[in-house]
């Protein structure tokens, strides 16, 4: 797993590649904190995102509960949007 923060201006784009699954909770935590620190709102691009767990959801709610309004997931990939859709449908 990769996570990249881009600045950009007024807002932050935090942009997760590979899986984001439990083997890569503390990076993904690390990551996730230290874009929210920085008091901008964080755009969040899982476009690149080839498998997500309950782990990787987890993360993605604790940040948008965290940031409230200042988070916006931008793009999702395939894999995101199955696990999305599996979610909603349980």
């Amino acid at each position: 797993m990769r996570v990249t923060l881009v600045e950009g201006g007024e807002v932050s784009r935090l942009v997760f590649e590979g899986d984001m699954t439990l083997e890569f909770s503390n990076e993904m935590e690390d990551r996730i904190i230290g874009a929210m620190r920085r008091r901008k709102p964080v755009q969040v691009d899982l476009s690149a995102v080839e498998e997500i767990d309950l782990c990787g959801v987890h993360m993605l709610g604790m940040m948008q509960t965290m940031g409230k309004d200042k988070v916006d997931i931008v793009a999702t990939s395939p894999a995101v949007e199955r696990r999305f859709r599996k979610l909603l449908s349980n």
